[in-house]
Formats: structure tokens, sequence, C-alpha cells
């Protein structure tokens, strides 16, 4: 067995072993010491009992009322049950006494006369006492059983809210050690908690990263911005202008989609109290829209972040591939707040929705069902697969109904924000 090195109070196991193996001692001793007295009782008590009352018996063979008589003294004297009876019939009894009963002759001029039949008689107190010994000895062992149950569900109930905490993105959690903890509960919990310091050092290692991307390469692509505009200024024809602003700000656009589904791999959900409507009309002023209907109460617990990437996406999906955007309606209801994205296309299908939120999905013809087809500049489909992901890491949906794309997503946030694939 592997030893571990934390103190002297042994192993979980070994615990285990010396509280059950002491309980089992315990009853095989309460054992044996129950059948030696019994033994010892049946065999000297009884036997002694029964050649006495045998004797008596002989004094008396011949007077049937007397013999009933003694039957009844004997049997509340020595608190017995018996039966008495010549060579072919019962002559007095007092009780009853079955098969087991203990048997002696009786004996008058060297000759036998008769039998009687002795056992003992069973009082109620006896019985409830025994039972109560039973019952209190069983008290004591599941008392001892809730003691190492309790102490291991209140481990295991940590492991399991801390397991909750990270997965909610709570890197900062660990599990208290108790000095009084088994060895291998200490061993887990350490084990968890270098688990969690980790996580925690790679996750702000992953928000270093994506801060760095992006400021590495969105650098270059304003600047690119800033060269187009000065080649318009000296004579770039317009087109050729147009057509290089285009593929910048679609580069810009590949960039944040990568961004933030990197953001959710390895940081989950950053959840904050935000304003549906507020962030609604941030995605649409991108693409100098302004077509907003929303509630007074659209608040709800999301990322703003990722929550502006999602609706920028169903923007740019309906601009590009359903005719046009016709409007943003956000409303709220008491569980949850729903974004409603309506286009002039023709519409979609849930199935059709299923095919389209698959990552890198491409179906070729002009129309919004083919979502980043040839026309949309070999955009790599992540659009509406990233929203439905953005969607699921708030314990929303993203849906079509009535044709037109749907986002819903719970007003408390999340139960837990693990990682989304």
């Amino acid at each position: 067995m592997k030893r571990y090195a934390h103190g002297h109070r042994g192993t979980l196991q070994r615990r285990l072993f010396l509280w059950f193996g002491g309980a089992l001692l315990l009853v095989a001793l309460l054992v044996a010491a129950i059948a030696h007295f019994s033994q010892q009782r049946d065999a000297t008590g009884f036997t002694t009992a029964a050649d006495f009352v045998a004797a008596r018996f002989a004094e008396r063979w011949e007077q049937d009322a007397a013999l009933q008589a003694l039957a009844d003294e004997l049997a509340a004297t020595i608190n017995v049950e018996i039966e008495v009876r010549d060579l072919d019939e019962l002559v007095a009894r007092s009780g009853s006494c079955g098969d087991h009963a203990l048997r002696a002759s009786v004996r008058r001029g060297g000759e036998v006369v008769g039998e009687i039949r002795v056992c003992k008689r069973h009082r109620r107190a006896e019985v409830i006492r025994g039972a109560g010994l039973i019952g209190l000895f069983l008290f004591g062992l599941w008392l001892i059983a809730g003691q190492i149950a309790k102490r291991l569900s209140r481990s295991l109930q940590e492991t399991a809210e801390l397991a909750e905490k990270i997965g909610g993105g709570d890197f900062s959690a660990r599990l208290e050690e108790h000095h009084h903890d088994p060895a291998e509960v200490r061993t887990l919990k350490n084990a968890l908690n270098q688990m969690a310091r980790r996580v925690e050092a790679h996750a702000e290692d992953q928000k270093l990263l994506l801060a760095s991307v992006s400021h590495e390469i969105r650098t270059p692509l304003g600047h690119a911005r800033l060269l187009i505009d000065h080649a318009r200024d000296h004579g770039l024809d317009e087109r050729y202008a147009g057509e290089l602003e285009d593929e910048v700000l679609a580069i810009d656009d590949l960039v944040g989609q990568l961004l933030a589904g990197g953001k959710l791999d390895a940081i989950g959900t950053e959840l904050r109290e935000v304003d549906g409507a507020a962030i609604a009309r941030r995605a649409l002023e991108a693409f100098d829209e302004s077509d907003l209907s929303a509630d007074d109460d659209v608040q709800l617990r999301a990322d703003p972040t990722l929550l502006l990437r999602a609706l920028t996406n169903l923007i740019r999906n309906a601009r590009d591939h359903g005719g046009g955007l016709r409007s943003v309606t956000v409303t709220g209801s008491d569980d949850e707040v729903c974004f409603l994205v309506r286009d002039h296309g023709d519409g979609l299908t849930n199935e059709e929705l299923a095919q389209l939120v698959a990552p890198y999905a491409r179906k070729g013809g002009p129309d919004r069902r083919g979502l980043d087809n040839a026309d949309s500049r070999g955009s790599l489909g992540l659009g509406l697969s990233l929203t439905a992901r953005i969607a699921r890491a708030h314990d929303g949906t993203l849906s079509a109904e009535s044709g037109d794309l749907v986002l819903r997503l719970p007003r408390s946030g999340p139960r837990a924000s693990p990682n989304v694939t």
C-alpha cells in the first residue's frame, strides 16, 4: 500500500478497518457471551430443575388434583412450563412445551411411571430488554457509520463545489485542507488545488495572449485602412480602394470571430449586468443601422463582449444573406431576454439552421441559405456557429422562428460557465 506523508492520523482505509473491525469484534464478544451463558443455564440450571421437578411429582403421582396443583406451583416458582404424562396420556400441565423441551423420567420404586417435560418460559420483559440491547447496539453502529459518511460526503461536496466554481470561471477557488481529513482526502484536495492554480495561470496566460494577438493583428489592419485612405487621396481608383477596404474589414471581422471563439475555449463567459438594448444598439451602429425596438427592462447577466459579437453576427447574416436587415427587436420576460433579428429574405427553418451552425459550413447559391458561400469572399463560416456557441455558454438558445433568427438568453445568466464547444 502506498504510504502518504500526511501525519500520524493514518489513511481512510485504516480508519475504516479499525472502526468496523472494533464494531465486529464487539458483536462477536457479545454473541459469544450470550451463547455461553445460555448454554450454561440450559446445561446446569435446567437439568437440575427437571430432576427436582420429577422427584416432587413422584411423591404425589397417584393424586391427579395434587399433580395439577404442583405443576402450577412449580411453574410459577421457577418460571418454567411443565407437562406431566404417564405412560399413556397427559396427566397435568401448566403451559405448553414443544419438541425441544427438557425431559425427565418420573420413578416410583425404581420403575418409570411417567415423564415430565420442562421448558423455559419466555417473559415479555426479557424479550423487550433483549430487543432494547440489540437496538442500542445497532444505534451505536449507525452513529459510527453516520460519522464516517458525514466526513466523506463533506469532502465530496467540497470537491463538487470547487469543480463548479472553476467551471463557472472562478479560477481562484481553492479547497480548505482540514487536519482531521483522512490522508487520501488531503491528497485529493492538494491535487485539486494544484490543478486550480494551473488552470488559473493558464487562463491568465490566455487572456494576455488574446489581448496581444488582438493588438498585434488589428494594429496593422488599422494602418492598412489609413494607407488605403491615403492612396485614395493620391489618385487610387475608387473601385480598387473599396475592394481593398472590404478585404481589410473582412480580415478584421475574422480576427474578431477567432478571438471570441478563443475566449470561449480558454476563459468562458465573464458575466456582468448589461443592458440588452444598449448592446443591440452598439451592434447596429457598427453597420450604420438604427432600426431598433426594445422594451424598457431588458437587463440580464451576460458577457458583453460575447453578446455584442453574437448580435453582430446575426445582423451581418441578415445583411449579407437575408436580403438586408429589416429590424432588431429586444423584449424581456420574467426569465429571459429575447433578441429577434428580421430580414427581407425567404427565411430559415430550424433544420436548415442546424446545418448552418456547424463550423466551416458552406452551401452554394446566392440566397441566405447559402450562408458563407462564394459571395461572402471566402468566409470560414464561423458566424452562426459562434453565435450558437455563445448562446449555449449563457444557457440560452439560437433558433429560427417564422423564418427569423431569435437569440434567447436567461436574465440570471448561466448556472455555470464552462468552456463551450
